[in-house]
């Protein structure tokens, strides 16, 4: 029995692959089910003196990742991580992953959808290996991480 007033549609809780466009330019599009969306809100409980039960809790932060597997091993991908070149990777260390950040936006490959994802500041890291395997499809793992451009901005817009 349906809940009333509410139509469920089970095609709307999958999104399959979808393209990653970082910085105005196609990088790609996904492997099957390798695109996540992380957003954790990290809570403070408010707690009166010498009470063991807090009476509210606060939200101190946020912080957002959106892990993907590119369906290529790319240099194209490669060189916008820190550090990266068309040569190579070189030790990115001191880097300020914030002052780097550039949108991203994702596009489900699902013609039925029409969701954008944005994120307005994000950077790419390397989030694992590539794989050389005869069998199994290769692709690159990147994680972006999302940051707030300044106090009460989006760190996540929905568009159609």
């Amino acid at each position: 029995m349906a809940y009333p007033g509410f139509t469920p549609n089970p095609e709307d809780v999958k999104m399959g692959p979808a393209i990653v466009i970082f910085d105005g330019q196609p990088l790609g599009y996904t492997m099957n089910d390798s695109l996540n969306i992380n957003y954790t809100q990290n809570t403070t409980p408010i707690q009166p003196d010498q009470a063991s039960i807090p009476i509210s809790d606060r939200v101190t932060s946020v912080e957002a990742t959106v892990d993907v597997t590119f369906a290529k091993v790319d240099k194209s991908i490669l060189k916008l991580l820190p550090g990266g070149s068309e040569s190579g990777l070189q030790d990115p260390g001191g880097i300020d992953l914030r002052y780097s950040g550039k949108t991203l936006k994702i596009y489900p490959l699902d013609s039925t959808d029409t969701r954008v994802f944005v994120f307005p500041k994000a950077t790419p890291v390397m989030n694992g290996g590539i794989n050389f395997a005869r069998e199994t499809p290769s692709g690159t793992p990147i994680q972006f991480k999302v940051y707030l451009e300044s106090a009460g901005a989006y760190i996540i817009k929905f568009t159609e």
